[in-house]
């Protein structure tokens, strides 16, 4: 399950009609042939920001982690951050965009990280969270061109200690900028009391709506992925009930995703081609794949040894490609991998503890 506040798996989500995003990535497009593609992938090996081309790796920045995507003609922009000193309880990192390999740190010190990446209208947007001296907590962030913005939430039943929101996705539609992410809620219990947990919420253009109702029942609840269609809006995520439901909300309106099992799932990203609606997900043990207009396709693995984890989709033509990791159940080892139309294709690495985060796929360039 990709929870940005406690697992290093993010989504991330765009609109633009010449680049398509990953982790939580999200696309439009109206073809439903095949097209030759060069196919990006972001994550991390052992301690370094790893980037693979076409399944060429490349190590941006060693003590790091790459999470967020984006390819603009022949330039390829990359969203995570670098590990720094940091005090607890959020540590120290720097976040961080790579243009083309070259590191550009958005913030100078503290906690900070880029989850989610979108380039639209020749601008260059990503999202995340900082710790914000002010509020003495971290925020969801959006750095539009590196200028910093925070999100808050204002529906808090008690203001007697800080909240915090977190971002995991972005898209742009004309005008206007959306992110899915979560934020600390609460509500009273007693008298003196209060009951608070993390709920799934989207800002658009800053102002939040939180996606369910206000309750500890829905605690537990987080968004990882938007596209937006005109003015459609619609976002993956999980809801907070035990089993947890994996779930897509469209204009608001909650529509739940199904296993053929009976167990808790959970969705990873969200992605958009024709009227069709793409998620990635499944149950963060034995079964990954994707849903399609809520009807499942396993990748068919599952094995006493290891398990899969989805955590981006991009659509390219008739082609579904999805990024993830296959994880060990006998210690910390885990492998990157990306599944096209259901099929396996590891990615190569340097150490044994590798993770894919995002994928973005661009129909392929002469040349490439």
């Amino acid at each position: 399950m990709r929870n940005h506040r406690t697992i290093l798996l993010a989504a991330l989500a765009g609109v633009g009609s010449l680049m398509l995003n990953g982790c939580g990535s999200s696309m439009h497009m109206s073809s439903q042939q095949p097209v030759p593609a060069d196919v990006y992938v972001v994550g991390f090996d052992g301690t370094s920001a790893a980037l693979w081309k076409n399944g060429v790796e490349t190590i941006l920045a060693p003590n790091a982690t790459a999470d967020a995507v984006a390819v603009s003609g022949s330039d390829v922009y990359v969203g995570g951050w670098v590990n720094s000193p940091g005090t607890p309880p959020y540590g120290g990192s720097t976040a961080t965009i790579w243009k083309n390999g070259v590191a550009t740190a958005l913030t100078s010190s503290g906690f900070s990280q880029v989850t989610g990446l979108t380039l639209a209208n020749g601008n260059v947007y990503a999202v995340g969270s900082s710790f914000v001296a002010a509020s003495n907590a971290p925020l969801a962030t959006v750095w539009a061109n590196g200028q910093a913005s925070y999100l808050a939430d204002g529906n808090y039943a008690n203001t007697s200690f800080a909240y915090s929101t977190s971002g995991a996705a972005i898209a742009v539609s004309g005008s206007d900028v959306y992110v899915a992410g979560d934020a600390l809620q609460c509500t009273p219990s007693s008298s003196s009391n209060y009951d608070c947990g993390d709920l799934a919420v989207y800002w658009k253009n800053g102002t939040p709506v939180d996606l369910q109702p206000v309750s500890p029942q829905n605690f537990g609840s987080f968004a990882t992925g938007i596209v937006v269609n005109g003015s459609t809006v619609n976002i993956s995520g999980v809801t907070g009930a035990n089993p947890a439901q994996a779930v897509y909300w469209q204009d608001g309106t909650q529509v739940p995703l199904n296993l053929p099992v009976n167990t808790g799932a959970w969705a990873s990203s969200i992605a958009l081609s024709g009227a069709s609606v793409y998620v990635a997900g499944g149950d963060n043990g034995s079964i990954a794949g994707y849903w399609v207009n809520g009807n499942f396709t396993t990748f068919g693995i599952s094995a006493n040894s290891q398990f899969p984890v989805t955590s981006g989709i991009s659509v390219n033509g008739s082609d579904v490609y999805v990024a993830g990791s296959l994880v060990s159940t006998q210690g910390p080892q885990s492998s990157a991998i990306y599944w096209k139309n259901g099929m396996g294709v590891p990615l190569p690495s340097q150490s044994t503890s590798a993770r894919a985060l995002a994928i973005a796929v661009v129909p392929q360039q002469a040349g490439s």
